[in-house]
């Protein structure tokens, strides 16, 4: 037995058996600040638009000329022509309908926000403990039925993969296959007032380490997403900045996550081994 501040967790094999346990320091009491998670997808598809300005001549290609005096009406340049609606409507100035405006050189909004780390460190870490935690993967929408243990942790038998077809397979031993199938499903109309577990479209992440050619195999793949542990994304944990996406993760992986987060990992059951840490180059 250990003590409450460590925790648990399984890692399967290809078939589904239980091989190794890791032991690390318990992640799940942290607390959970969406607001947090809120602000910094707001920034960062803010950062993806592009600044808007204008046409100069915008407003002031319409052919239009003053009618003069005498018409009873405003001496402002009007279109020419006959025979339909437009013409005689005024144009080319300010207060027209369709005309330029004024000062067309300034910049509009500056979409472009700066975000602050510690925002960034705490949205990180409220995604992966959100996706770690049965209910919240649940409450978004991804079935667990033939998860057995969770979260879901695999050794490195993924690096041999050569074909879609086995990642299938063992999907169906691990679980998250009954996932990938609602994803991967065409769903009719639905109405706003609908829940979400209906409407919700995204299926696994998988998380692995390194550029492995895992990326090229899933893309083969409809439903399944991958990212790597060098280039972390809150968006893909996240996305549309609603927590709790159900991830598999490598063994390696799961252990470069755990160091980012500063937590002690122990690799075998007993607490008596000194606490190691993988020391990493790179951080959040």
């Amino acid at each position: 037995m250990f003590s409450k501040n460590y925790i648990q967790f399984r890692v399967l094999n290809s078939y589904g058996i239980v091989k190794e346990n890791i032991i690390t320091q318990n992640i799940m009491d942290d607390l959970i600040n969406l607001e947090s998670l809120k602000i910094f997808t707001t920034f960062v598809s803010k950062n993806n638009l592009q600044k808007k300005l204008s046409k100069n001549r915008a407003g002031n290609k319409t052919s239009a000329k003053c009618w003069g005096t005498g018409k009873a009406l405003a001496r402002l340049p009007r279109v020419k022509g006959s025979g339909t609606s437009r013409s005689g409507q005024a144009a080319l100035a300010n207060i027209c309908r369709g005309g330029r405006t004024f000062g067309f050189s300034k910049l509009k909004t500056k979409w472009p926000v700066k975000i602050n780390k510690k925002i960034k460190v705490v949205a990180f870490k409220t995604a992966l403990v959100c996706s770690m935690t049965s209910p919240v993967v649940i409450s978004r929408g991804h079935l667990l039925n033939d998860v057995i243990h969770f979260p879901v942790i695999v050794n490195s038998c993924l690096k041999l993969l050569w074909h879609p077809r086995e990642l299938l397979m063992i999907l169906k031993n691990v679980g998250g296959y009954i996932d990938y199938k609602k994803a991967t499903t065409k769903v009719k109309h639905i109405n706003v007032s609908s829940s979400y577990k209906r409407s919700s479209k995204k299926g696994p992440l998988l998380v692995a380490e390194g550029s492995n050619d895992l990326y090229y195999l899933i893309k083969n793949i409809k439903g399944i997403d991958y990212s790597e542990t060098r280039n972390l994304s809150i968006n893909k944990f996240a996305p549309g900045g609603r927590p709790g996406r159900l991830c598999i993760f490598t063994k390696r992986s799961f252990l470069y996550i755990m160091n980012l987060i500063n937590s002690n990992i122990l690799e075998n059951d007993s607490l008596n081994l000194e606490t190691w840490n993988i020391k990493s180059k790179r951080k959040i």
